[in-house]
């Protein structure tokens, strides 16, 4: 059986965003609340993945916690830039090659800075720790990233 944290990064991701708004909520309770919906996420499942989700479940989920009405995906790094510091906005940003290696992987962060020379993520580990990853802003390209912004 997989674990929240092997799985879950949008939903941790979108755990993060709720503590820094000073609304925190838990794991537990945030399962407690969501798997009801989602038959893979439980243990009756053959093979249970806690907290795995598309990009759709990401903003329905997002829209239900009050973190967004009208999500949309920008793959255009001058226009996450914009979205993120002149609107001010929460982006999740999607990743399609592994952040450490050049392994093909679908993985999601929270964009923490971003300007025209660098980026930088709170990028959830499957551990259950985390750790914030700063990227030049080639690798924006290089790392298939979109971003999935929170308006």
């Amino acid at each position: 059986m997989g674990t929240f944290n092997e799985y879950g990064c949008g939903p941790r991701c979108l755990l993060k965003l709720l503590a820094d708004k000073n609304t925190p909520m838990s794991a537990d309770e945030f399962l407690v609340q969501f798997s009801p919906r989602y038959p893979s996420w439980q243990d009756s499942d053959d093979d249970p993945k806690p907290g795995l989700t598309s990009i759709e479940m990401i903003f329905d989920i997002a829209r239900e916690l009050g973190l967004v009405s009208k999500p949309r995906i920008e793959g255009d790094y001058s226009e996450v830039i914009e979205a993120f510091t002149n609107e001010t906005k929460s982006i999740l940003v999607r990743s399609l090659i592994h952040l450490q290696t050049e392994v093909p992987n679908d993985h999601i962060s929270l964009l923490t800075y971003i300007d025209t020379e660098h980026f930088e993520i709170w990028c959830p580990l499957q551990d259950g720790t985390d750790i914030v990853l700063p990227f030049p802003a080639e690798y924006w390209g290089k790392k298939r990233c979109s971003g999935l912004i929170l308006a």
